[in-house]
């Protein structure tokens, strides 16, 4: 799994001064794909534009290093592309003027591993303590204790996105125990394969030093005298932890967290996420459902684990193409 830390990387790109007029001339970057030509020519006019983005340079895709002064939107589709006079002259009585204001138009970014739905369902169901919130770990433990200080004694809290790398190494169950001596504690890193936990919480989980390596990979870290140090080690130990710190989610709420996560995806200007592996077939049709109303398009791949039950997609076409579910903007592809 790649470091699904999409949702902490999409936080620290949105940055201060980013308005609702962003978000919306955002919606129309994937179209600047099919700007064509060297020096960026005018685009022949085919009506009216919708919407006009001027006083920003447009960078196509297909020209490197060119740009243009203004772009014209009808129905979705570029309609003129060029100098600002040309462009203009798609203007009609209810065509929007978008003032980039300096601020550069770029074609729409496509993510190819992103894991929309287990980073958006985490998003959901741990407190935050990432680098996007919190520079350093000193930071993070002050977040975490204040967060344990509205607890009942007894209840589990459940923290994410922590990242060793960038705020200050690794958390050990001394330093959690120290958080939360009354209350089980779960942190997930920010690269989702690993985890730490304090002494309450392996408690919980039923593990202790002396147990061995889990099937699958999993397994726990422990000190020169053997003792456990706090540290998780992949899915099988991380599960664990997870299947008793957090509620189980309902499709209602993947339906809620996958929305605000595209949402937010398409705020930084992507366009485009691909989920490799952490899709399940029995959420695809929901998925295709809610793919409409997204303002991102989405794709995923099985795990090589669900060939059998990927069977059932075969209709749609072999899977080294794009296999888009009917009626919707949710395709698969590929195998993970």
């Amino acid at each position: 799994m790649c470091r699904w830390c999409n949702r902490s990387a999409i936080a620290d790109r949105v940055t201060a001064g980013v308005t609702t007029d962003r978000r919306e001339f955002l919606a129309y970057m994937a179209a600047i794909a099919g700007m064509a030509g060297a020096g960026v020519p005018a685009l022949a006019a085919t009506g009216t534009a919708d919407t006009i983005f001027h006083n920003g340079p447009a960078y196509p895709m297909s020209s490197p290093g060119a740009k243009a002064e203004a772009i014209a939107v009808a129905s979705g589709k570029i309609v003129a592309v060029g100098s600002k006079a040309e462009v203009m002259a798609t203007r009609g009585s209810a065509t929007e003027l978008v003032d980039l204001e300096g601020r550069t138009l770029l074609p729409g970014l496509i993510d190819p591993h992103n894991h929309v739905s287990l980073t958006a369902l985490l998003a959901m169901l741990l407190i935050d303590v990432g680098f996007a919130r919190y520079r350093t770990k000193a930071d993070a433990l002050a977040a975490m204790k204040a967060a344990v200080a509205k607890a009942k004694p007894g209840e589990w809290l459940a923290f994410g996105f922590y990242d060793n790398l960038l705020q200050g190494g690794d958390v050990s169950m001394a330093e959690l125990d120290a958080v939360a001596p009354a209350n089980p504690l779960f942190l997930l890193y920010v690269n989702g394969h690993v985890g730490a936990a304090n002494t309450l919480a392996f408690q919980r989980a039923g593990v202790t030093k002396a147990t061995g390596d889990l099937p699958g990979g999993g397994f726990f870290g422990h000190s020169a005298d053997g003792a456990l140090n706090g540290m998780i080690y992949n899915e099988p130990a991380l599960l664990k932890f997870l299947d008793i710190a957090v509620p189980k989610p309902k499709p209602e709420d993947l339906a809620k967290a996958v929305t605000a996560y595209a949402r937010e995806a398409a705020a930084a200007g992507l366009t485009t996420l691909h989920e490799p592996g952490t899709v399940k077939p029995e959420w695809v049709e929901m998925l295709a459902k809610l793919s409409s109303s997204l303002p991102i398009r989405y794709s995923a791949s099985f795990s090589t684990d669900m060939v059998e039950e990927s069977k059932v997609f075969a209709a749609l076409g072999p899977s080294n193409t794009a296999r888009i579910l009917p009626g919707s903007r949710f395709s698969l592809y590929g195998m993970k």
